[in-house]
């Protein structure tokens, strides 16, 4: 979303923006949705475009379009976008609505940031415009607050709201905002209810978030929450069906004990009834829902068949084995525990191949399944062991790839448009389409990717570049280390 009131609302990547992302979730759920890389994609709210840019600069036989009302922001896509020359993006400065005289349909839409922020009114005619903007087999990304997480922090938003009413000035605004919070957190830190403390738990939460999210979320004119239930209902009546969560673990109780799962699902198997009960078990705060046109075939239950459609990442540790199970570290802090050979060895090679994502093919091939009497069997196995990964939020499905480089190479090469952005600050997006913050010291390194320099001369670059005089091996050791790190982020791409 371009603006909230007077605060800019910083434009940066979000990976489950990427139609390769929220696409591998749609396809799960039975839609043929096209092919990431030569895809039409719409962004409505683009901000200053840099979520859409990222995307566009890998994918270049893609085309992408964004809009915005705000005029600085549109301004400041265009530059950039010329400035790195980045052909096959352009940045339109409408309201959305505006977008059907241009006669134009695509087969993924994105609205990140923006339907909780905008008049109810407004917010029926997105839903209404997507619905006529998609393609017949196109998928529509949707973030928006949810309740009941957002109960708790309506409260906080208004206080702060009426402590800053009186104030002028964003950064006046933010200042008192943040002495807010803390003053806050103070008075109920004392108080030994247990609503007291749960506040506290939502201002420890917010006090992460940058300066740009809290003036969007607290301090903005609108902040709507819904429950994701009557999100989904009201999409109906506007012509759009729902497909399923872009964070698909959020569909599924994994997380949660078994008893809760059994009472979250006891009367029903309406997904949204399901997904509202998880809502309401883990007190949600915000949700990323996909959409499609009415009319498609959506098979939920027919997951687990699609499963060798797409494609697999995961970044894994194995551990110690634990009473003879194998068991790996995940990224979200779980960790998977099984005894079973076929997908042990399968979770090896996820983790090897970081971030690389792997197909079903190609993990049924390096586990080594072929032909023969135990194959359905061990196949079968392999099948239902990912797709409760995937559910639980361990592997991220993928419906592209990319090319990058996870071993490291005598001439390494970070992602262009990364390199290019790392010129003007620290913050840059990654291949995973993550943002990644980069320290003074592997900024310099970071900038002599080029992929036409050995690591030789690389090192030896860097170290004119940086203030204090170490010795060459030393420098070498770090440098590896520093490479190594930007591989596993994400940050290298193979050479062409």
């Amino acid at each position: 979303m371009g603006s909230a009131g007077e605060f800019e609302y910083i434009s940066e990547a979000h990976s489950e923006t990427h139609p390769g992302r929220f696409g591998a979730v749609a396809r799960l759920f039975g839609l043929d949705v096209a092919d990431v890389d030569t895809a039409s994609v719409l962004e409505i709210g683009c901000g200053s475009g840099f979520n859409l840019m990222a995307m566009a600069a890998e994918l270049p036989n893609a085309r992408f379009l964004g809009v915005d009302i705000s005029r600085v922001a549109i301004d400041k896509a265009k530059k950039m976008a010329a400035q790195f020359a980045i052909p096959n993006v352009e940045f339109v400065l409408a309201d959305f609505e505006e977008l059907q005289a241009r006669g134009e349909r695509f087969d993924y839409l994105i609205a990140h940031g923006v339907y909780s922020w905008i008049a109810p009114e407004k917010q029926t005619a997105l839903l209404e415009t997507a619905s006529k903007l998609l393609n017949d087999e196109g998928a529509f990304y949707l973030s928006y607050n949810v309740y009941p997480g957002w109960h708790s922090r309506m409260l906080i938003r208004e206080i702060v709201r009426m402590e800053t009413a009186s104030l002028e000035g964003k950064a006046q605004k933010l200042e008192h905002a943040r002495g807010v919070l803390g003053a806050l957190a103070f008075f109920w830190e004392n108080r030994r209810a247990a609503e007291a403390q749960a506040l506290v738990h939502q201002i420890e939460e917010l006090n992460d978030f940058p300066d740009w999210f809290l003036a969007h979320d607290l301090l903005g004119e609108i902040n709507l929450p819904i429950q994701s239930s009557a999100l989904h209902q009201k999409a109906e009546s506007c012509g759009l069906s729902y497909v399923g969560d872009a964070e698909i673990w959020k569909m599924a109780p994994f997380d949660l004990s078994p008893e809760v799962a059994n009472l979250i699902r006891q009367g029903t198997e309406k997904i949204s009834a399901i997904e509202q009960r998880l809502d309401w078990a883990r007190l949600e705060t915000f949700r990323r829902a996909i959409f499609c046109r009415p009319g498609r075939n959506i098979q939920h239950d027919a997951a687990l068949l699609r499963l060798p459609e797409i494609r697999f990442a995961a970044q894994l540790e194995e551990l110690a084995t634990r009473g003879g199970n194998f068991v790996f570290a995940c990224a979200n802090r779980s960790e998977i525990e099984t005894n079973d050979l076929v997908l042990s060895d399968a979770l090896r090679h996820l983790a090897k191949s970081w971030p690389r994502s792997l197909s079903y093919a190609e993990l049924v091939e390096q586990v080594g399944i072929v032909s023969g009497a135990d194959s359905s069997r061990r196949e079968g196995v392999l099948l239902q062991g990912l797709f409760r990964c995937v559910l639980s939020g361990q592997l991220v499905p993928w419906n592209s790839s990319v090319d990058f480089a996870n071993s490291l190479s005598e001439f390494p090469r970070a992602f262009p448009f990364s390199r290019n952005l790392a010129e003007q600050g620290s913050r840059v997006p990654s291949g995973l389409h993550q943002m990644v913050e980069l320290d003074p010291v592997a900024r310099e390194l970071f900038l002599l990717l080029s992929g036409t320099r050995s690591k030789e001369e690389v090192f030896l670059e860097w170290a004119k570049k940086l203030p204090a005089e170490q010795s060459l091996e030393v420098l070498t050791a770090e440098g590896e280390k520093l490479l190594s790190k930007f591989s596993r982020l994400g940050l290298l791409r193979a050479q062409p």
